[in-house]
């Protein structure tokens, strides 16, 4: 039975590539939101279906493979913390300006601490080419989102500024004073 499940799902029939399909989109919503359990425990499974396949490869390959796959999950790390950072640094400099207090200060170290983000650097090293491609092309979807939202904007706006807006003065019954106001808000007069 499972002889049978797994040949349907051999290398380069159209169910491999619907299952590496399915998985790879599991695993970019699982990373995309720092969950690193799912495609942890979807790999297990993949790969104790898959095992015979894997094992026909030498150990010398596997480890090579191996090697070359935890070097490039450490170097797109780098480069994913280095835009996190940013990301962090720019939301407190719009935030805060430039001088922070001593709590804003503390906060934005604890955003940034290694420590603090240990489970984060770790998915990113270990599932590093679903991340780099949620990356590019999560990219182009928030550009065209952005241009989209924009170009809607602009229209609307454009259409609004079409109208002018008539001010009247109140007369003195509506004028409303905080004097008249209870401390619920409520009008006293």
């Amino acid at each position: 039975m499972i002889e049978s499940i797994l040949t349907a799902f051999a290398f380069g029939t159209i169910w491999f590539w619907v299952l590496t399909f399915l998985v790879s989109i599991i695993f970019i919503a699982s990373i995309d939101n720092d969950h690193y359990a799912t495609p942890t425990s979807t790999a297990i499974v993949v790969g104790l279906l898959f095992w015979k396949p894997i094992m026909a490869l030498s150990w010398q390959a596997i480890a090579i493979s191996f090697a070359v796959y935890v070097l490039a999950g450490i170097l797109w790390s780098l480069f994913k913390w280095y835009r996190f950072v940013q990301k962090k640094a720019a939301y407190y400099h719009e935030k805060c300006g430039t001088t922070l207090t001593s709590t804003q200060l503390t906060s934005f170290k604890d955003s940034v601490s290694v420590l603090g983000n240990k489970a984060r650097l770790t998915g990113w090293i270990a599932w590093w080419p679903w991340s780099l491609i949620w990356s590019v092309t999560g990219d182009f979807w928030n550009f065209l989102y952005d241009t989209m939202v924009n170009a809607y904007r602009k229209i609307a706006d454009r259409e609004i500024n079409k109208f002018t807006v008539e001010t009247l003065k109140p007369s003195k019954r509506e004028i409303v004073t905080d004097a008249d106001r209870n401390v619920y808000g409520e009008r006293t007069r």
